[in-house]
């Protein structure tokens, strides 16, 4: 067992770290401005960002954006999010055959609740997305990413249609 470095988000603070619990993967260090600002915001308005993150709506104003770009990206890195579909058809298949023994109608209020779970999953992809209109005042779109990736100067052509025989045919296109 080697000692942890017991920052924020990092080990447990008695600072003891197994050598086997270590991700092999690179995570980016969490960021203490963000950690100090989130923690600096009243306890309603990160609820009201929060919330607003679950259900998939944009914020109010740009510094709420980027309060829940960063929460996001927080718990993304953690590891409930990281193996979620490692865990959640289990649990879900568990309670489902648990529903069945119980009543009819436990097995609709379980396949809610999942349902309510892949949604909130879902709308941590999108919170770019929704609220990129307040970022684009700082200049960090989704739509900047993939100018960034794909250069103006190259032109897609659309796939050509395949004939019976199985080849495709040269002056036929597909519509995108």
């Amino acid at each position: 067992m080697t000692k942890g470095r017991g920052d924020l988000w990092g080990a447990a603070s008695s600072g003891m770290v197994h050598p086997m619990a270590r991700s092999t993967t690179p995570r980016p260090a969490p960021d203490a401005g963000f950690a100090n600002t989130w923690n600096a915001t009243d306890k309603v308005r990160r609820k009201q960002i929060r919330r607003l993150v679950r259900v998939g709506r944009p914020q109010e104003t740009a510094a709420d954006a980027r309060l829940a770009v960063g929460f996001v990206g927080f718990q993304r890195s953690r590891l409930w999010y990281r193996f979620f579909w490692l865990w959640f058809p289990v649990v879900v298949l568990g309670a489902l055959y648990a529903a069945t023994l119980v009543h009819p109608l436990a097995i609709g209020v379980v396949l809610a609740v999942a349902a309510n779970g892949f949604l909130v999953r879902w709308n941590f992809g999108r919170t770019e997305k929704v609220n990129a209109e307040f970022l684009a005042e700082a200049g960090s779109t989704p739509e900047k990413k993939k100018e960034r990736l794909a250069p103006s100067g190259i032109t897609l052509r659309p796939r050509a249609k395949k004939r019976a025989g199985g080849r495709a045919s040269p002056t036929a296109t597909s519509t995108l």
